[in-house]
């Protein structure tokens, strides 16, 4: 459950993303019609890239989460329990899990956005 938490979480740190690299194109050429000119096309260029990364993240990840209700996710009967330790006072327990996996072109896709992605946040 805590991983497609973490894969919710990353969707919408990449939406939030997302907001921020369109609100930064839309102060550039809004500055540029303050000073009459053509927004830089180097800047665009750049916030585009970021726009299109940001997209490419937030659909990769959906690509690449499984499908589980988490809020109704039955225990899992073929869990095993590998090792508990105790730490500071409470038990850390490392437990094997069959999470259902997403489909392998629904990974593939995911991989491929999440790759494109980074490139164009390289660049």
């Amino acid at each position: 459950a805590q991983y497609v938490e973490g894969c919710q979480l990353f969707i919408i740190g990449s939406m939030m993303y997302l907001a921020l690299a369109l609100f930064d194109v839309f102060e550039i050429v809004a500055e540029a019609r303050l000073s009459n000119k053509d927004p830089p096309a180097s800047q665009l260029m750049e916030q585009g890239l970021y726009v299109v990364g940001s997209v490419f993240f937030a659909v990769g990840t959906v690509l690449f989460t499984p499908p589980i209700d988490v809020t109704t996710a039955p225990a899992d009967p073929s869990s095993k329990e590998i090792l508990s330790v105790p730490w500071f006072g409470r038990t850390v327990t490392l437990q094997t899990s069959a999470l259902p996996e997403p489909p392998d072109a629904s990974i593939v896709a995911g991989d491929i956005l999440f790759i494109i992605g980074s490139v164009l946040f390289t660049v």
